[in-house]
């Protein structure tokens, strides 16, 4: 990183004052272990941005620029087909209980008997309503372990959460695996994604690799460099949507299974090998606190000058992800539903294309014109896309229209990471853990609140008009606007943003 020259290899910290002082005896130093990185000494220049928070007793920067990216980027791929294919598989356990299988063939069709089509509405409603148990279960433990491995990831460690998390993805997959060999009662798999949960599950992840971005990043290129990794994370997802789809066509849901478990488990021996620790604590500091949750919390609720903003940046995260976390389960009943009645080839493609135009339509909003218009303007224009995106949506009903649409939908999935940026220049460099752990608990929340809400409705509303999900996903972007332009306005009203570079002198640091 430039600005930091390496020297010496004694420790460094920043006490409470903010000034900096050398690992004493009483509090010996951990000796480097990695080889691709370099200890900062006690005369090396520090940016601003880079204070360190005064429990962390070693902060190294890495050597490499790419480390945590093709992690996420597989780690996502992997759990994005895995949204696919439970939703493929909670159809079909549904299906054969009411002995229907017509979806995919002749009998599936806007010409199908009153009969068949009443009971197709019915499992179609019935499948909604487990995934909506399925997210639940999922979602809630999520959204308070992300809490607390946040803040543990800025004090202890930031390769421990991510190690968790996809241990805990790996027992979802395996009693998944068991529930459809076995053939076992179909509410097992809640089970499954209850311990995907407690594990921290995807959130976590996301908010570890973003927080190591942040430890590795200037504020300057930070905002692009998460847009990238946005895009990256879509492309191999979009690519893994396809295979996912040929794979249960071919050969049904196993062998699909059996390979995300090998993506996982390359991607945990490439956490441990390959990714070097960027933080250490202090010996004799408590793997478990309640501070390690209470410092997220005061992240939000102490003044800092930009608390305002950040709870603003939360409300309009709330409808955006929403729809991002919540499309998914209605979008793919939906097109496996009649009149559409898709294969789970022309699923896998059809998703593999929605991601790739967001995630394309994302970048090429940033590159264009996020130095215009900076990351609020960007989150504008994405807003209105979602907005007309899911306003067309609902009244689509054939296989040109609903992939013609996507394109409308370009910029749906920008705000997102552009709103991430923002919050991370508002925040001290040494509480990025606890930031992006309330970010990625709150999107947890919102994709439980947004699957929650537009699972119920589809399951309400499939028999009748089967697109009042997608109108209700619209209003959601229409509310994430209306903060997005607040959030706008108050900006433009502030001076330059002031980067905030550590904590208040006067926060407690340990119970």
């Amino acid at each position: 990183m430039s600005g930091i020259p390496f020297g010496s290899t004694e420790v460094i910290e920043v006490a409470k004052s903010g000034g900096l002082v050398g690992g004493g005896e009483d509090q010996p130093a951990i000796p480097p272990s990695d080889d691709d990185v370099e200890p900062i000494g006690p005369d090396d220049e520090v940016d601003d941005e880079r204070l360190l928070d005064p429990s962390i007793e070693i902060r190294r920067h890495p050597t490499r620029i790419i480390i945590v990216e093709p992690l996420m980027a597989l780690f996502m791929a992997t759990y994005v087909s895995s949204q696919v294919l439970t939703s493929q598989f909670a159809l079909k356990l549904v299906s054969v209980r009411f002995n229907f299988t017509s979806s995919g063939n002749d009998s599936c069709g806007p010409d199908m008997d009153p009969a068949v089509y009443e009971l197709q509405q019915s499992v179609q409603a019935r499948a909604a309503v487990l995934m909506t148990y399925f997210n639940v279960c999922s979602s809630v433990p999520a959204i308070f372990m992300v809490l607390f491995w946040g803040a543990y990831s800025d004090r202890v460690s930031r390769k421990v959460p991510i190690l968790l998390a996809i241990f805990g993805q790996m027992i979802k997959f395996t009693i998944m695996v068991i529930t459809m060999t076995m053939r076992a009662n179909l509410y097992l798999i809640l089970v499954g994604a209850f311990v995907d949960g407690i594990f921290g599950g995807a959130s976590t992840v996301a908010m570890s690799c973003m927080a190591y971005i942040s430890d590795t990043s200037t504020p300057k290129d930070r905002t692009i460099r998460l847009t990238v990794i946005e895009v990256t994370c879509g492309v191999c997802s979009a690519l893994s949507q396809v295979l996912v789809g040929f794979g249960i066509t071919n050969y049904g849901f196993i062998i699909p299974l059996y390979v995300l478990i090998a993506c996982h488990a390359l991607n945990s021996l490439y956490v441990i090998f390959f990714v070097p620790e960027i933080r250490y604590p202090r010996r004799g500091q408590r793997f478990v606190a309640k501070d390690h949750i209470f410092r997220t919390v005061r992240l939000y609720s102490t003044e800092d000058g930009n608390r305002k903003e950040r709870l603003i940046c939360l409300a309009a995260l709330l409808f955006c992800s929403a729809t991002i976390g919540g499309r998914f389960d209605p979008l793919i009943l939906n097109s496996l539903n009649s009149p559409l009645c898709w294969s789970s080839i022309l699923l896998g493609i059809y998703t593999a294309w929605t991601s790739l135009s967001a995630q394309f339509g994302g970048i090429t909003l940033v590159s264009l014109l996020f130095r215009r218009i900076g990351e609020m303007g960007v989150g504008i224009i994405g807003c209105l896309s979602g907005i007309v995106y899911f306003s067309i949506l609902a009244f689509c009903h054939t296989t040109l229209s609903m992939f013609l649409v996507v394109l409308a939908g370009v910029g749906s999935f920008a705000p997102v990471p552009m709103i991430r940026a923002l919050k991370s220049k508002l925040t001290a460099a040494d509480q990025q853990g606890a930031l992006f752990a309330g970010s990625m608990a709150m999107e947890t929340f919102c994709s439980l609140i947004g699957s929650t809400v537009f699972n119920t409705i589809y399951s309400a509303t499939v028999a009748d008009f089967s697109g009042a999900v997608f109108l209700v996903m619209g209003g959601f972007e229409l509310c994430g606007l209306v903060f997005v332009i607040v959030l706008a306005v108050l900006m433009r009203r502030r001076q330059p943003i002031e980067l905030i570079t550590s904590v208040q002198a006067d926060e407690p640091i340990n119970d």
